[in-house]
């Protein structure tokens, strides 16, 4: 009591204080506003964590992006066997051939079933097109 907000020797400790004169939300709503990352040690009071801000949520993303990409192809590569930048090729060709033939496979019966059908056959007859009576009419109607 007799505290102002303005002071500044007591407006800290009004800060860190909880209002003893409310009850229900007021008094859990001015609990959940204070703050609690000071620690005292002595006498002294110390700040466990910095204020958040939105630049250091930023770094801290960037940094643990950067962390966890780095962790992702150190591991891939001691799973892959790769020492050197020359050995890439190499690990990329031992692990992705077995899946291009295993796709290269499954498309041959959807191709040789699309060679068998009438508008397959006339597409590779498209050169002939320019030739024919309907492309003739059309040049005539559309010439300019």
């Amino acid at each position: 009591e007799g505290a102002s907000i303005f002071s500044v020797h007591k407006a800290m400790e009004l800060m860190e204080s909880s209002p003893e004169r409310f009850n229900g939300v007021e008094s859990r709503a001015a609990k959940h506003m204070r703050d609690e990352t000071f620690v005292m040690i002595g006498k002294n009071k110390v700040k466990l964590l910095p204020d958040p801000t939105p630049g250091r949520a930023l770094a801290w993303g960037g940094t643990l992006a950067i962390w966890g990409i780095g962790a992702i192809v150190l591991t891939s590569c001691k799973y892959l066997g790769i020492k050197s930048l020359e050995d890439v090729n190499h690990a990329m060709k031992r692990t992705l051939d077995p899946l291009a033939k295993g796709i290269k496979e499954m498309f041959v019966p959807l191709r040789t079933s699309f060679e068998k059908t009438q508008w397959f056959e006339q597409s590779q007859h498209a050169h002939e097109f320019g030739e024919s009576n309907f492309a003739m009419d059309l040049k005539k109607k559309f010439a300019i």
